[in-house]
């Protein structure tokens, strides 16, 4: 699912999809209002994804230890966020073409068919662009944690460049948290932490998400089992980049000159989350959490612990 998402979002800006004529206008992007519209629930559903996981505890154990595993990240997309109403340029509605239509974001089905009122020969429909009919998507990240410094951990995550497919591009990953352990000032029956990360993220030069949050976190351990909750924010920022190159033989009126543009999109959002670590064997940890926010996460996590 991960990768159908990012070849979903990968074929908006790759050269192949450049045809220009005005049944594949919106699909280039050209329009910014309805690109923002279109891609606006990625951004969110990006946001919340790599912002969970980082934790499967409160504790920070005294003295060296280390953790490495791997965070699988569910992020469920709401009904209302897999479609949206799109406002079509006046150089359209001038020939007839609605003023508005509701369609597809990239999370819906398939796009709307807009048809002009006027003269249907000469401007024919042409249709929005289909979404990838999920609702749900999936990220894989790897994690390692290391302490304690002053009763701190530090969670390093990250995917080094790498090349999925030539038709997604080349993704990186960054990220670095700290975890402070404020048990350690108190003899209590259960352990109280705060946490705050960055990470980045890139797709070549199309995409760049920055994700950061802060966390408090209270876990109590019970025989093998820990659980475990977190409450606090989570912000990102996103940043998409595009050159619009329209066919001199065929171009949507208004749009025959080429330019550049990017979108910038920005969140900020309280999240919630419930969830119980394991230890089926000794240094072996599967962990599992349920997120409550903007856009709900489920996280399935397994690691060695040393």
């Amino acid at each position: 699912m991960a990768a159908a998402f990012l070849a979903a979002w990968m074929g908006l800006f790759s050269p192949s999809s450049r045809a220009q004529s005005i049944k594949d206008l919106v699909k280039t992007l050209g329009i910014e209002n309805i690109a923002r519209g279109y891609l606006q629930p990625v951004a969110d559903a990006l946001g919340a994804g790599f912002n969970s996981g980082f934790y499967h505890s409160a504790a920070v154990p005294r003295g060296f230890h280390l953790y490495g595993g791997l965070k699988s990240i569910w992020i469920f997309i709401p009904p209302a966020n897999r479609q949206f109403i799109a406002t079509l340029p006046p150089e359209l509605t001038a020939l007839g073409y609605p003023s508005s239509i509701t369609t597809a974001t990239v999370f819906g089905s398939k796009g709307a068919v807009v048809r002009s009122s006027t003269d249907t020969a000469k401007y024919p429909s042409f249709t929005m662009p289909d979404g990838i009919d999920s609702d749900q998507f999936m990220l894989i990240i790897p994690q390692i944690s290391i302490g304690s410094i002053f009763g701190s951990e530090i969670v390093i995550r990250g995917i080094p460049p790498t090349m999925l497919d030539p038709a997604i591009g080349r993704v990186s990953l960054v990220g670095v948290g700290i975890k402070h352990s404020t048990t350690q000032y108190a003899v209590l029956p259960f352990d109280i932490a705060v946490m705050a990360a960055a990470q980045r993220f890139t797709l070549d030069d199309v995409l760049k998400v920055t994700n950061y949050n802060v966390n408090v976190i209270l876990s109590v351990d019970l025989l093998a089992f820990t659980l475990y909750a977190g409450a606090g924010y989570e912000g990102y920022q996103i940043v998409t980049s595009y050159r619009y190159e329209p066919d001199p033989t065929n171009s949507a009126p208004g749009l025959d000159k080429e330019f550049d543009f990017s979108l910038d999109f920005t969140g900020l959002n309280r999240r919630i989350t419930l969830g119980m670590n394991i230890q089926v064997i000794p240094l072996v940890d599967i962990n599992i959490d349920y997120g409550f926010g903007g856009y709900d996460t489920a996280t399935l996590g397994i690691g060695f612990a040393i």
